[in-house]
């Protein structure tokens, strides 16, 4: 990362002439870079920025959040969630349908990742907001907070149901809402509000109220597990699923298996759209994205060749497996500055790892 330091321009404070800075910055080929303090001086662990309110919700390593008014630069609010300093390791944003009162809610989640034993606890912050536009677009925008107040706070780590009865720690993986709305003549406006952890043990839903797509829930959960690397569970549930040979589990296993195929095509895809730049020399220059973007597909097709295999697919699997190796060789000519045509070899871009042939990595 250090070879993109140049690029920034930091602001130890907020100037109230941040558009004429922004511009000065821009004709540098420059980006403005704030500092987000914290009062106690912990680092920050998560960010989330919300586009209805035109803010950005910092959270801390010592368990304290706080939100930034994008347009005005200044902090709203900043307030410690619980009396334990619990790293927050997620926020995610959902509106109410139809709230006459302005509000919108917030979800953080707090979790120990493992240092601390396990504890992972959800709580729900409810932001009041003074005015709520809807813009031509029909966009709805909300400004002017109020306040930020905690609502509801629950201890999932007590609620999950361990794998096998096996004494594990928790790791946190995600967490998301699920809105979907509907409008017909029998149902009206129906609105549906869940809210679903994936962890490495387990799958915490929490359910509010409406119609759920349980295979739309199923297929981002699968998702979120492939590109996160946490097949223990699900390769665990493939595995009874295939013992049991009932009917139901002959269902979700026709549906992972055809779920899992269709995620290596669309790898493929992205695969393919990445190397074409490289190859054809329309590619400016390397850079850390590229890189980054072809791990990040090899490293997603690796594991689905893993859950192929438990289907005893092996044609399906050796296609799965050759295209993660293609990934792997391109990866290391591009590292090693053979792609793009006619550049040096890429120190900056993984000054840690030394370039290795992927044929010799063991």
């Amino acid at each position: 990362m250090a070879m993109f330091f140049h690029y920034l321009k930091f602001v130890t404070a907020f100037p109230a002439q941040v558009p004429p800075r922004r511009e000065t910055a821009t004709r540098e080929g420059r980006h403005l870079c704030f500092e987000l303090p914290n009062p106690s001086g912990a680092s920050i662990s998560t960010l989330f920025y919300i586009r209805r309110t035109n803010q950005l919700v910092v959270g801390f390593s010592d368990g304290c959040l706080s939100l930034w008014n994008r347009k005005t630069l200044k902090r709203e609010h900043h307030c410690q969630l619980g009396a334990r300093r619990i790293p927050v390791h997620a926020i995610t944003f959902q509106e109410p349908e139809k709230d006459p009162s302005n509000c919108c809610y917030l979800w953080a989640v707090k979790s120990t990742q493992e240092s601390e034993g396990d504890v992972l606890r959800l709580r729900l912050l409810q932001l009041t907001i003074g005015s709520r536009k809807r813009l031509a677009s029909g966009q709805v925008m909300y400004e002017g907070l109020e306040c930020c107040k905690e609502r509801f706070s629950l201890d999932l780590a007590s609620r999950i149901l361990p794998w096998r009865r096996q004494n594990s720690h928790m790791k946190f993986l995600s967490c998301q809402t699920i809105e979907d709305f509907y409008d017909s003549v029998d149902q009206g406006d129906n609105a549906n509000e869940d809210g679903a952890c994936l962890l490495s043990s387990g799958v915490v839903h929490l359910t509010c109220s409406g119609f759920q797509k349980e295979e739309e829930q199923l297929d981002a959960i699968l998702s979120a597990a492939f590109q996160m690397g946490s097949l223990d569970l699900l390769t665990g549930c493939i595995k009874r699923w295939t013992s049991e040979k009932q009917p139901n589990s002959m269902e979700n296993l026709q549906f992972i298996s055809e779920c899992v195929w269709n995620k290596v095509v669309y790898a493929k895809d992205d695969l393919d759209q990445m190397c074409v730049p490289l190859f054809h020399g329309s590619s400016n220059s390397p850079d850390l994205s590229t890189l980054q973007s072809l791990q990040h597909c090899q490293c997603l097709l690796s594991n689905l060749s893993r859950v192929l295999n438990l289907f005893q697919l092996r044609k399906k699997q050796a296609l799965a497996n050759h295209i993660s190796v293609y990934a792997k060789v391109v990866i290391w000519f591009f590292q090693a500055g053979l792609l793009p045509d006619g550049l040096g070899f890429i120190e900056d871009l993984d000054p840690l790892s030394p370039v290795r042939h992927p044929n010799r990595e063991r």
